[in-house]
């Protein structure tokens, strides 16, 4: 009934780190939702974890206010990709680097990673040089949408 009975949706804020002791990948995921939302979604997803030229595929709940999700990895990932399958319905602020979000343009296979790459691209142009990559590759992108993006 989370969905049908109570008003508002999910809005996840993600932060990302890798411990390097610990050999460990992990995200932070806290819902930020205001009343009169649920205080606490349960939210089925998938995470994909980039590793150079691999990709393992998770899937977790998130059920918690705060969760933190742990992934093994003996060297940090290249990107980790919280709702993979872009499917959950909710606003999220997904506070990746320009350099994930370099990576996810270029790798992550769904239209949506590359769109919110681009996104990341224009909105911090002037401060990295892999934003201005990013844009001048999305500029010959296949999709008309994420062109347009690229040069608004």
């Amino acid at each position: 009934n989370q969905w049908f009975l109570d008003a508002g949706h999910p809005v996840l804020e993600i932060d990302y780190a890798y411990n390097d002791s610990l050999n460990r990948s992990m995200v932070y995921i806290e819902q930020k939702q205001e009343e009169p939302a649920p205080s606490v979604y349960k939210l089925p997803v998938q995470v994909d974890v980039y590793k150079n030229d691999e990709v393992n595929r998770h899937s977790v709940t998130i059920d918690q206010r705060e969760d933190t999700l742990v992934f093994e990895a003996s060297r940090k990932p290249n990107l980790v990709n919280v709702d993979a399958q872009k499917k959950l319905l909710a606003a999220i602020i997904d506070n990746k680097t320009t350099d994930q979000y370099y990576y996810q343009y270029n790798n992550a296979p769904l239209f949506l990673d590359r769109h919110n790459a681009v996104e990341h691209f224009v909105n911090n142009q002037s401060s990295k040089e892999k934003a201005e990559r990013g844009l001048v590759a999305a500029i010959n992108d296949d999709y008309s949408a994420i062109r347009e993006k690229a040069t608004a």
